[in-house]
């Protein structure tokens, strides 16, 4: 919200305010994996909350807006991204700097910390150079050199990214602007790109669950795709290695309209037969 941080507690069939924290145009949010911190990046800051009593124990400074944060798997470092193509990894103990660098050039999307419980895990950043998307890798605060950079299509952006890593590798999920999910299975020279074109429209953001087995999308068209990926990062040929199965939840913003409605039909007609009893 504009004026203030509110968090909701999911109830049966409304959303609920447990808290709510004045910090004003809070652009990004994005909760640790343990659930235990709370990130929010405000401009050219990070502020960071504990959620056991909901106060800041850190505020991170950038140059510049930052656009995209990430924590590691084992939530020891945090990954803050700027427009300015800076990526930082915090220390989420004493919040202090661990490596910085910066892109070549150039604005990013998302950047994730990979391996869990590896301080030196490979960081995967989305850079446009060019006015071309491509994905760049870094690690202890260099960049690990590949021949070409993957690249994505023209005039195709990434939204949002995630990772997960397996016995024999990582995987890295990109959703873009096209409607499109990328994902990269890395082998010992290059990173072999799939697609899967799901939705109509862009696609606003994905989640993967904690097991790396089951990646959520959602897009401006209203629709959620449940994906089973199973086994993607965990394959001994990584150019054979799929998605295998695909769940699909459509909701779609007119037949929730329609569903309201009908909702509120049903509501008159038994308020109508209520009063008709009472007569009666």
């Amino acid at each position: 919200f504009a004026d203030k941080l509110r968090i909701f507690q999911v109830l049966v069939d409304v959303l609920k305010v447990f808290r709510e924290i004045p910090l004003r145009a809070g652009a990004l949010v994005r909760f640790s994996n343990g659930g235990h911190l709370l990130a929010v990046a405000q401009g050219k800051t990070v502020h960071m909350f504990s959620v056991r009593n909901m106060t800041r124990v850190g505020k991170l400074q950038h140059s510049q807006t930052v656009v995209a944060l990430s924590f590691q798997s084992d939530d020891r470092l945090l990954s803050t991204c700027s427009e300015d193509g800076g990526l930082i990894e915090w220390n989420c103990h004493t919040w202090n700097k661990s490596t910085e660098v910066f892109a070549d050039r150039g604005g990013y999307t998302e950047a994730l910390a990979v391996a869990s419980g590896d301080t030196s895990a490979n960081i995967y950043m989305a850079v446009i150079i060019n006015n071309r998307c491509c994905l760049k890798t870094y690690s202890d605060g260099n960049p690990v050199r590949r021949r070409p950079d993957p690249e994505l299509p023209e005039n195709v952006f990434v939204r949002a990214m995630c990772q997960h890593e397996g016995q024999t590798g990582s995987v890295v999920f990109a959703v873009t602007s096209s409607g499109a999910l990328y994902y990269w299975t890395e082998t010992a020279t290059e990173m072999v790109r799939k697609e899967l074109y799901l939705h109509s429209g862009p696609i606003t953001d994905l989640r993967l669950s904690a097991d790396g087995t089951t990646l959520v999308t959602c897009g401006e068209d209203g629709a959620i795709f449940v994906l089973d990926v199973t086994g993607l990062a965990n394959s001994e040929d990584a150019n054979s290695s799929g998605i295998k199965a695909v769940e699909v939840v459509m909701i779609n913003r007119g037949d929730i309209q329609s569903r309201e409605e009908e909702i509120q039909h049903l509501a008159s007609e038994a308020a109508s037969l209520k009063v008709q009893l009472v007569e009666d």
